[in-house]
Parts: C-alpha cells; sequence; structure tokens
C-alpha cells in the first residue's frame, strides 16, 4: 500500500512513529491529511484516513480517490476481496474468469465511490475539527477575501504617495526640515493604522456574527495583525516606489495583488495548482497570513510553531521595505 502510493506522483509520502504523531501533526497543519493502518477484524487490512477539517474542499477532491486506491487496488484491495466473496457463493465461477470480473468491476467503479465504502470495517475517516466548531468558511473568508482587500487597500496608500509628487504637495515637503525618509516612514506608519484597524474590524465583525474566538489568545492575535499589518503596508510602499505615475500603481497593484491571492490561496485552494505553483504560494504574504490565522482559530498551535508565521511576515517587511528605502532615495533625489 505505502508503497503503491508512494509511486503516485498525486501523493508525497512520509512516515511518523506512531498514530498519535501523526494525528498531531495533521491537526497542526504541517501534514496535509494521514493514514493509519491496521488489520480488521477478519485479518485483512484497514485504513483510517485522518483528515485536516480546516482542508474542506481539498478533502472532498482528495478523499475519493486516495480511498479507490487504498480499497480498489491489488495490494489487498477491495476488488481482490469482492472476487473471493463471488466464487464462495458462486461455485461455478472460477479464476478462469478473473479477466472478465476484472472488466466488470472497471465499469462500475463509479459505484465503489468514498461516501459507500467510507465507515465499513475495512476504511474509515477522522476529520480533525476544533472543538469549538468555528465556521472553517469563515476563516478563509478572514485569510482570503479580507487579506486581498487589504492589500488593495495599501496599494491605494501607496497610490496616495504618487498623488502628492503629481500635485507638486512632495515637492514642499522635501525643502521642510522633514528630511526624505522621514516621510516615507510615516507614510508605512499610517499605512499600519489603516491596516490594523481595517483587519480588526473584520475580525470584531467575525466575532459577533461567526463566533470567532479572537479573545482565547488576544496576545497572538493582535501580533498576526501587527505583522499582516507591516508586511501589507511595506508592499504598498514598494509599489509606490516601483511606479511613476498614479495610473502605472493602479494596474501595477491590480495586477500584483491578484497574482498574490490567487498564488497564496486568497481566491482559490492552492492544491489544485501544480507543485511548482504551490511552492510559488509560500512567496506570498497571504499564504503565511492566512496559515497563522488557521493556525490559532483551528489548529489551537502552539506558539513556537505560530511565532515561524510572524517571522516570515516580518521577514517579508524588511525586505520590501529595505527594497522601497533604496528607490525612493532615488525618486526623490530627481525631485528634490
Amino acid at each position: 500500500t505505502v508503497a503503491g502510493l508512494d509511486s503516485s506522483k498525486s501523493y508525497s509520502i512520509e512516515m511518523v512513529e506512531d498514530s498519535a504523531t501523526l494525528i498531531d501533526k495533521v491537526h497542526k497543519g504541517n501534514l496535509k491529511g494521514g493514514i493509519l493502518i491496521s488489520s480488521n477484524k477478519k485479518g485483512g487490512p484497514a485504513y483510517t484516513l485522518v483528515l485536516d477539517g480546516a482542508r474542506e474542499v481539498e478533502n472532498s477532491m482528495l478523499v475519493p480517490q486516495l480511498g479507490m486506491q487504498l480499497m480498489g487496488g491489488n495490494n489487498a484491495g477491495m476488488k481482490d476481496r469482492i472476487f473471493e466473496k463471488v466464487k464462495e457463493n458462486f461455485p461455478g465461477f472460477s479464476d478462469s474468469d478473473r479477466a472478465v470480473f476484472d472488466k466488470s468491476f472497471e465499469s462500475i467503479g463509479s459505484d465503489f465511490s468514498f461516501e459507500k465504502l467510507a465507515g465499513t470495517d475495512s476504511l474509515k475517516t477522522i476529520t480533525l475539527a476544533p472543538e469549538s466548531g468555528i465556521n472553517l468558511g469563515a476563516i478563509q473568508a478572514v485569510s482570503g477575501t479580507a487579506l486581498m482587500t487589504l492589500l488593495f487597500a495599501v496599494a491605494g496608500m501607496g497610490a496616495g504617495i504618487i498623488e502628492e509628487k503629481e500635485k507638486g504637495t512632495l515637492r514642499r515637503i522635501l525643502v521642510s526640515p522633514i528630511r526624505p525618509m522621514d516621510f516615507m516612514f510615516a507614510k508605512f506608519f499610517s499605512s499600519i493604522v489603516v491596516a490594523f484597524m481595517q483587519l480588526t474590524v473584520t475580525l470584531f465583525f467575525c466575532w459577533l456574527v461567526f463566533s470567532f474566538p479572537i479573545w482565547d489568545r488576544p496576545l497572538e492575535l493582535a501580533l498576526l495583525i501587527v505583522f499582516t499589518a507591516a508586511a501589507a503596508a511595506s508592499f504598498g510602499i514598494l509599489l509606490a516606489g516601483l511606479a511613476d505615475s498614479r495610473k502605472q500603481i493602479e494596474s501595477l497593484s491590480t495586477i500584483v495583488v491578484l497574482l498574490m491571492s490567487l498564488l497564496g490561496g486568497s481566491m482559490i485552494p492552492s492544491f489544485v495548482m501544480p507543485p511548482l505553483m504551490q511552492k510559488f504560494s509560500m512567496f506570498t504574504i497571504n499564504y503565511w497570513s492566512g496559515d497563522g490565522f488557521f493556525d490559532l482559530f483551528y489548529r489551537d498551535a502552539e506558539f513556537g510553531q505560530f511565532a515561524i508565521k510572524l517571522g516570515v511576515l516580518l521577514l517579508f517587511c524588511a525586505v520590501l521595505l529595505s527594497v522601497s528605502v533604496i528607490l525612493f532615495r532615488k525618486k526623490l533625489a530627481k525631485i528634490a
């Protein structure tokens, strides 16, 4: 069974020590799912699929394929057991009729869907879900739609910098005692405040409507909001450094934000993309911030694991801001 799954291009196999470790890894999001292999009451193989409830859409696509591969292959699967049962009940049916049986079995393969096999002695599922029963769609809305709209909002803040340049306000600021970089960082911190307020209002709404447990881990949630706001604000400042006109920044922000949202899983689950694109998703703010929200609201992850997301968001902020400083120095030098 393991060799068959490992040879498939659809899966990446990782062996773990025991069932408790597997369940812990799936619940914390380190693995997308797992399979516990044991024996049933008759001594045959029994499979228990351990699923991450946060990946509801992914599970609906993965489970039927995986269930049929486990139960329908030649690895002591469902087809072999059905064939033995047929021979037992129909003495005239022998091994010479196996080819006919295999062809018939393939034609009715859809009748042996995962939904019909699940719950039997040989195939069971465990879906890990939070005790609070929180709506998973609401978490996806925060980690998806809210983050995408946030990136558009900070892009608008960046467009405001370009507008000040076009109207001549920026030139007046540069001849004042204010240092050029002070202007950029003032815009950066004001963008953080706006982004922080936007995410806070969204989460407060989710607490009222979807019963989000925002008060269970308030410190970690506040840190995630701040780090997400900082990473998003640095992205807006970078756009202002790259563009030379408001029209440019509007076009550039639309393309980049939609691309980041697509790759980062804000628009569609990243698992449906090719493996290479899934790797690219890890280079987006959406991916790490969204995973941080799932850590807090769904997985109840330990702070050490959650801190990794904060560290990556901080790295995004530092890199984008460093590039922005270089671009702004050149841009402001031309204006001055």
